[in-house]
Parts: structure tokens; C-alpha cells; sequence
């Protein structure tokens, strides 16, 4: 769909709002039997009032936390306030309303979101591409000329100001005999670059298979990120059998069994004690790999979002 105009979100460049006229939407959403909007946006505004012209079913996805993000990068709580009651508008006026974790269906209700219309769907990981098989003995060094030492800590994601990559640097600073590689890009690299110490390579973005070879050459991963809705990147690791450490902030939490298949943080200094018990232990990283790798394995692709497309389609409760 050719947009009519198109503009950068503030204090986000890189991010791009684009906005068709309501006649081509008009055109286009009169082809359908129903409608699921996954932005809010003025697309997915857009694209539920005509809808609504229409007489469409609409149902909407909460897998963004935009009104936490708005807050992130302008410090205005009466920003975000405004954001989360206009989605609780939007959540309220749709058949059903979709979120990825338990975490933001407590926050739906508490911004005003009627529980009857929230549902939680899973989104499971592709086995046959991240896996611990995609391991390649000095990959970072022959692919990217990283001079490795010691234990490689892996962030795969964007580089950006909500996904708190100040505890991953401060982590780094700590443990300056190992690793700390960035995979990803965004507006604060520039500030990561500045202020990283010398042991953080930042390698830019990675797809497919090289990403695979990155996820399972790692020894750990570490992702700070307080503002995610379920953390796919999570399961990607998880798959690739690397142990996890994560925020306990947002939904991450929710992959891991604490001392089991991960650790959960609560500040910088958590952080470090729990990825440092990681890093200083080949046995506990061993046995954290296995059941990080047996969590992900349950998680089926397939079968998550062929239940996904039955809850859309109303077939709540349908074998799949």
C-alpha cells in the first residue's frame, strides 16, 4: 500500500509512521471479512475506523509497548498516560484484544482494558533454524575480526534507548577478560560506540543463517530490555542452547525458571552477580544450555500460530 505521506517518530528517526488516504484503506478493507490491526499507529487507527464504516469485525494485537517507549525517549509521564488510555479506547471498542504475555494482560486491565476481551497468544521458535548445531568454532574472529577472549555474552536486538543496553555496557565493564557482542542496529549506537569499553563489538544486523551461527557460537545471553512484551529473541537464544539473563521488568521473565534455564535481574548489579555466576562456571552454563534448549523445543512453531489464527478467527478453544 502506497502511503500518502510518510514521516520519522520523534526522537526515533529511524522509525517511519506512514499514512495511506481513507480511500485507498476504503478500497482495500472492503475486500475482507474482518480486520486485525498489530500497530497503533496511524495506520491501525485508521484502519479500525473504516472498519467500523464497514461493519468489519476488528480485533487488535498489544505485542508494542509504544506508550513506555514514548516515555523512554521524552520523559513526559503525561505522554505516556495519554497513550496507554487512547490503546485502552482502541483495546476497548475491538472484539478482542491480543497480548503475547501474562505481564501485559495484568497491564492492559490496569490501564482500563476489560478482561473479557484480552487474550494471551505464545509465539513459538523455528528449531530447525536456531540450534545449538549452528555452533562455527571462531566465528565472531574469521567473520567480523572480533578478537575473542574468554566467554562470548551475546545482545541480539535493537540498539536503542528503550532496550536499557546500559547494564549490558556496565556488565561488560565488569568482566573485562570476556566478550560482549552487540547484534543489531538503531539511534543509540552512536552513544553505545562512545562510551563502550573495548571488550563490546557492535556487528550491525544479521539475518538467517548468519544469525543462527551467532546466536549458537555464543556462550550466554544477556538482555537487559524492561519494556518487552515477550522477548522472541529470548527463544531464539534459548534454541540455540545458550543460557539466558534477563530483566525481571516487562515480560522476558516469563521464558525463564530462575536458576534453572536463566537468571532474572532487577539492577545493573544483579545483572552482573548472576552473569558472572555464569560466566565463572562451565557446569552451571552446561545444565542452564540443556533446559534452555529443552523450553524452546516446547515452545512449537507450527502449532503456536495455528492457535494464534483460530483465536483471530474466533475458534477460541479449537484443537489445532
Amino acid at each position: 500500500m502506497k502511503p500518502a505521506f510518510e514521516f520519522s517518530t520523534p526522537f526515533y528517526e529511524e522509525f517511519k509512521l506512514r499514512v495511506p488516504t481513507l480511500i485507498t484503506l476504503l478500497d482495500l478493507l472492503r475486500n475482507y471479512s474482518r480486520v486485525h490491526i498489530a500497530t497503533p499507529g496511524p495506520l491501525g487507527f485508521m484502519a479500525f475506523g473504516v472498519a467500523k464504516a464497514l461493519g468489519l469485525p476488528t480485533t487488535f494485537a498489544f505485542h508494542t509497548d509504544v506508550p513506555a517507549y514514548a516515555y523512554t525517549y521524552t520523559g513526559s509521564r503525561e505522554l505516556m498516560d495519554i497513550s496507554y488510555k487512547l490503546i485502552a479506547l482502541l483495546c476497548n471498542a475491538c472484539e478482542r484484544v491480543f497480548t503475547p504475555s501474562e505481564a501485559y494482560k495484568k497491564l492492559l486491565k490496569e490501564k482500563g482494558v476489560r478482561e473479557e476481551k484480552i487474550k494471551v497468544f505464545k509465539r513459538g521458535v523455528d528449531t530447525s533454524l536456531f540450534n545449538p548445531s549452528k555452533k562455527v568454532e571462531g566465528f565472531f574472529q574469521r567473520k567480523f575480526g572480533v578478537q575473542v577472549r574468554g566467554n562470548v555474552v551475546l545482545y541480539v536486538g535493537r540498539v536503542s534507548k528503550e532496550k536499557n543496553l546500559d547494564a549490558f555496557l556496565y556488565c561488560a565493564k565488569n568482566f573485562p577478560e570476556d566478550t560482549f557482542i552487540i547484534v543489531g542496529d538503531g539511534p543509540y549506537r552512536k552513544e553505545i560506540e562512545k562510551k563502550k569499553p573495548r571488550n563490546v563489538y557492535l556487528l550491525g544486523y544479521l539475518t538467517r543463517e548468519e544469525l543462527a551461527k551467532a546466536y549458537a557460537s555464543a556462550d550466554v545471553f544477556l538482555f537487559p530490555s524492561e519494556t518487552e512484551t515477550y522477548g522472541q529473541v529470548i527463544l531464539k537464544a534459548m534454541a540455540s542452547g545458550l543460557p539466558v539473563v534477563v530483566s525481571g521488568k516487562g515480560a522476558s521473565h516469563e521464558h525463564v525458571e530462575e536458576g534453572v534455564n536463566g537468571f532474572i535481574a532487577h539492577s545493573y548489579e544483579d545483572f552482573a552477580e548472576k552473569l558472572g555466576r555464569l560466566l565463572e562456571s562451565p557446569r552451571l552454563r552446561e545444565f542452564m544450555s540443556a533446559e534452555a534448549l529443552r523450553y524452546a523445543q516446547s515452545m512449537d512453531l507450527t502449532e503456536t500460530y495455528l492457535d494464534y489464527i483460530n483465536k483471530l478467527l474466533g475458534r477460541i478453544g479449537v484443537k489445532v
